[in-house]
């Protein structure tokens, strides 16, 4: 298939039990869009097709897929929505990711929003689930798949079918049993998944589907904590009421959970940008400090000890004892002392910052008296001088300040030739650091790449190619990495480049296009279903399917013996830019053909 109504063809990215999903543009936007077609013949499959267009079509949230365009060609009817990059939740779950707590709640916010704009508007998903949820490239997280949704308000008569169609494991008790559903089924469901994406493993998980079921009846989850040790509590409190046996003990209206959610955001977005309280600010030491905090040697304690340590009798600060200097009076009591620091709330962090102070002090004058340049005495020096007599602790109390004067020191003899004024004279300010000059830039030009969904990383940076990109970057060595991730293939390559101060520096995609494939039945015979590379990827004709270069292993299948032997059995070998054609004959009558051609566009 070329063209779709006014799309042109890309590639198809997808099968499913309803028909197939392409990549197209559009013309006159130029923009990619997703097509979804709908070639199932039974009627009901079709009614789900047209009401998953009629509900996404009247849904605009930023969270949720929004829908373009409704239309059929040749009496097949066809979807058009826009078209995501990124890939689905589950397939982070199951490679089990690094992922961030804070993405992770972010995520889980953004589809509570959805959820919520939905249930607003009367309809109810009824299939949420990791694989429904596509995370794009920004961390948008958009709910997908409306094909099995039902308005509130509206009797429908495929109920029952869509408690088959859902997955078993995250189903509310009520879909189990086959009762209504309402906004709340919505929220188990969305319960489970939160339940995986924190823990990598769902709440009730067996072999059998009836194993599930009873469990999702009958037992609680188990407990979250041991499995996900990073999650905040309250997260684990939101959780488990989504996860609540009855539907009236969940949060209904679903926007009580997104409220919950934005509540526990700005709490922790709050904590990280607020240093924790582990004190006043203090001012500088006064010249006469009132007291000095000397810990004894049962409350000599690190500064950050444990809450228990901090009670009285346990070590903790509160059996310090106060020192004064001599000749200073000392308060009546414990109290008093309390008092003089400021209130029972803030005596013991002035305490410790009177003793960094003092310290600070003692410091500063050892660095004095260390710097001045000194003599060596000689023996007829040391005989003349006098010993030093010993200061007073009076003195030493009643002293402005706690600093020794400059001078020279006691005992020491001054240079001969020296001015002792000079030698008093304070050493020149230190010459604050050079403002460091900003770097210096050149430019990477990266022209747009074959696919537009391929993606170059720079550090931290991530910009599509859809277009030619320019990038200012600093002068210097730099690592470009290419990629490019599609349902079919995945492809990545790392190439280090010089960027010169004031150049600019043009770089090549070094990705190589990827070639195509198609497996097509010859004229009026069975079509079979194809495995490609052991994965299924649905019944024949297969076009233009997109793969990375290389060999893949093709398998042809009838269609009523896909757990046997398949009847068909290609090695290929994939070229860049060119397209191989597979046309069998599963009864063995007309003998299989391989060719090749170059790729063309469209």
């Amino acid at each position: 298939m070329e063209k779709l109504g006014k799309y042109q063809i890309v590639e198809k990215i997808g099968t499913g039990g309803f028909g197939v999903v392409y990549r197209a543009t559009d013309p006159f936007i130029k923009r990619n869009v997703a097509i979804k077609t709908c070639s199932a013949g039974d009627t009901e499959t079709r009614e789900r097709f047209l009401r998953e267009a009629e509900i996404c079509g009247n849904l605009h949230h930023r969270n949720i897929v929004t829908v373009y365009e409704f239309g059929f060609e040749d009496d097949t009817p066809y979807l058009v929505q826009e078209y995501l990059s990124g890939e689905d939740l589950d397939k982070k779950i199951k490679r089990r990711d690094f992922l961030p707590m804070p993405e992770r709640i972010l995520w889980l916010l953004q589809i509570a929003r959805g959820l919520a704009y939905a249930h607003e508007r009367g309809i109810i998903h009824r299939d949420i689930k990791p694989g429904n949820i596509r995370i794009l490239e920004d961390g948008t997280a958009k709910i997908l798949d409306f094909g099995i949704a039902k308005l509130a308000q509206q009797q429908s008569s495929l109920t029952q079918a869509g408690i088959t169609l859902g997955t078993a494991a995250y189903l509310a008790p009520e879909q189990i049993r086959g009762e209504p559903v309402d906004p709340r089924t919505d929220v188990f469901s969305f319960g489970v998944l939160a339940f995986e994406l924190l823990a990598f493993e769902r709440p009730f998980h067996a072999r059998e589907i009836s194993a599930i079921f009873y469990k999702i009846l009958n037992e609680p989850p188990p407990p979250l904590r041991p499995l996900a040790p990073d999650c905040p509590a309250p997260l684990i409190d939101i959780v488990l009421r989504c996860l609540e046996k009855s539907a009236a003990r969940r949060f209904s209206p679903t926007d009580q959970l997104a409220t919950a959610l934005e509540t526990l955001v700005r709490r922790r977005s709050h904590d990280a940008h607020t240093e924790p309280t582990r004190g006043i600010t203090v001012p500088p030491v006064t010249e006469e400090p009132t007291a000095i905090v000397a810990p004894t040697a049962k409350a000599a304690i690190p500064a950050a000890a444990p809450a228990a340590d901090r009670s009285r009798g346990a070590g903790g600060l509160d059996e310090v004892e106060l020192s004064y200097p001599r000749g200073t009076p000392r308060p009546q009591s414990r109290a008093m002392a309390t008092m003089a620091f400021g209130g029972e709330g803030h005596a013991k962090r002035w305490r410790n910052a009177a003793l960094a102070g003092l310290g600070a002090a003692v410091l500063l004058a050892l660095g004095l008296l260390l710097t001045r340049p000194v003599a060596p005495p000689s023996s007829s020096n040391l005989a003349a001088t006098p010993a030093p007599a010993e200061t007073p602790a009076s003195a030493l109390a009643t002293s402005p300040s706690l600093v020794p004067l400059p001078g020279p020191a006691p005992g020491v003899a001054p240079v001969p030739g020296e001015d002792p004024a000079a030698a008093r004279e304070e050493p020149p300010a230190a010459t604050p650091p050079p403002t460091p000059e900003p770097p210096r830039l050149g430019r990477l030009v990266v022209g747009p790449a074959w696919d537009p969904a391929m993606v170059l990383r720079v550090g931290t940076r991530r910009v599509r190619l859809d277009r030619t990109q320019t990038l200012e970057l600093a002068a210097g060595n730099h690592d470009l990495t290419f990629s490019l991730e599609t349902p079919s293939y995945t492809l990545e390559q790392a190439l280090r480049v010089q960027i010169a101060a004031g150049g600019t520096r043009t770089v090549e995609i070094p990705l190589a296009r990827p070639g195509r494939l198609t497996v097509q039945p010859h004229l009026n015979t069975r079509p079979g279903s194809v495995r490609l590379d052991g994965q299924m990827i649905g019944s024949a004709p297969i076009r233009g399917r997109w793969l990375s270069p290389g060999e893949h292993l093709v398998e042809v299948f009838p269609a009523q013996a896909l757990g046997g032997e398949p009847t068909i059995l290609h090695t290929l070998v994939i070229e860049s830019g060119q397209e191989t054609i597979l046309t069998f004959d599963l009864d063995g009558q007309i003998e299989t053909q391989l060719r090749s051609r170059p790729v063309t566009e469209g």
